[in-house]
This record gives structure tokens, C-alpha cells and sequence, in this order.
């Protein structure tokens, strides 16, 4: 479980340092579309998109990687159950 946990915590600091960077980004478009900055919007808007898409990755891994624990823990759970059912 300690591999997968780490997995999920790595997962979720990507989350965290994508939106930040989305966030980043979204100000960037505002700042380039007030100075009517035609160029700088569209590769702007494409490296957001890239983030959005990324983003949209590491959830679907997220939820994954949860699906996953949960599962172990059930199992882990189950075993301990009976194990403790045994030994009563």
C-alpha cells in the first residue's frame, strides 16, 4: 500500500502544480488579449490547452490509483476480518 499511497500523493501535487500553472496561464491570455495581442493568445491558448488536457490525465490516473486503494483496503480488511473470525 506504502507504493501506491505514494503514487496517489505524487498524483495529487501534479494536480495541485497544473491548476497553479492553468491559473497562471488563464492571467497570461487576460494580460496578452487587452494588449490585443493576437500571436501571444494563440500560443498561449495552446499551451493551456496542453495543461487542461494533462490536468484531465492526471485525474483519470487519480481516480485510478483510489479505485485501486480502495480495493486493497477492502481486501486487506477482509482478510483481517476473517483472520480475526479464526482465531475467536
Amino acid at each position: 500500500m506504502g507504493g501506491l499511497q505514494k503514487s496517489i500523493d505524487e498524483a495529487e501535487k501534479e494536480v495541485l502544480r497544473l491548476e497553479e500553472k492553468i491559473e497562471r496561464q488563464n492571467q497570461e491570455i487576460r494580460e496578452a488579449a487587452l494588449k490585443g495581442d493576437g500571436e501571444a493568445i494563440k500560443i498561449l491558448a495552446k499551451k493551456h490547452h496542453e495543461s487542461k488536457s494533462r490536468l484531465d490525465d492526471i485525474f483519470a490516473k487519480l481516480d485510478l490509483l483510489r479505485i485501486e486503494s480502495e480495493g486493497r483496503t477492502k481486501e486487506f480488511e477482509e482478510e483481517l476480518e476473517s483472520l480475526l473470525t479464526v482465531s475467536r
